[in-house]
């Protein structure tokens, strides 16, 4: 919540989430929550550039993430495919990684090959 109610401090920021239509209780109680912390910080012109976006294919998908100008890797289950496909987009990722359940899984990409640079993560040592 904090990571997203910083990225709303900047006037021109738009907070996109993804909404999957097959978990209403997920988006409604995300929403509320949401809700409440822009409430409760008077935030109430954020709460305009908060806007939820039914999945759809991955191509959408990936172009929305390319899209962007930072990632906010979800968690509890964040850390591994999501962060990858945004750092093939060569965006910043805010993660929080104690609190993700697959952390191992970034830490084996890292063990084949993933290098950091630029505090984003690439493939392999060259460029390919």
């Amino acid at each position: 919540d904090l990571a997203m109610l910083g990225v709303l401090q900047d006037p021109t920021a738009v907070l996109l989430l993804l909404r999957n239509p097959a978990q209403p209780l997920t988006h409604a109680a995300l929403s509320r929550r949401i809700a409440a912390a822009l409430h409760s910080k008077a935030q109430d012109e954020a709460a305009s550039r908060v806007l939820f976006v039914d999945q759809a294919g991955f191509e959408t998908y990936l172009t929305l993430v390319c899209a962007a100008h930072v990632f906010l890797d979800p968690f509890p289950f964040g850390g591994g495919v999501t962060a990858l496909e945004a750092a093939a987009c060569g965006l910043p990722i805010v993660t929080a990684p104690r609190l993700q359940t697959v952390h191992r899984l970034a830490q084996g990409f890292l063990h084949l090959g993933l290098a950091t640079e630029g505090g984003t993560l690439r493939v392999g040592a060259e460029d390919s």
